[in-house]
């Protein structure tokens, strides 16, 4: 199938009417609120085939979980498990998460800080087999 000059501008129009904004440094802009984050992490998740499990620490309660731990730990295809904590625009690290970032570091795990969606697709790409 053939696209005209025309149709190949509308298509090209629309998809640059949904892409995100890119800082002057060349990435993502953070995201303002966290929890839009996590939903489209969880989103995506589910969208998988099969369907990606992942461990989610709730955004609306104090966490049941030893404090410090990471927002999301999620299992992809291939063994591979990523370790996620999310963080809107300004936001930063507790000291109780950097001490557990740390202490997967010595267990040779890697802990990343995500800021948009974007950031985490290309963790994905880059952690994916």
């Amino acid at each position: 199938m053939r696209l005209s000059q025309a149709e190949y501008l509308q298509v090209e129009a629309r998809l640059n009417s949904k892409r995100k904004p890119v800082a002057a440094s060349g990435q993502p802009e953070p995201v303002e609120r966290e929890v839009k984050l996590h939903e489209s992490i969880m989103k995506h998740c589910a969208a998988q085939w099969p369907r990606w499990k992942y461990r989610h620490a709730r955004t609306d309660k104090r966490t049941t979980e030893e404090v410090g731990t990471e927002d999301f730990t999620i299992f992809l295809p291939g063994g591979v498990t990523l370790h996620l904590e999310c963080k809107a625009r300004g936001g930063k690290q507790s000291p109780e998460q950097l001490a557990w970032a740390k202490q997967l570091e010595m267990l040779e795990h890697r802990l990343y800080v995500v800021t948009s969606f974007d950031k985490f697709l290309e963790i994905v790409r880059m952690e994916l087999p």
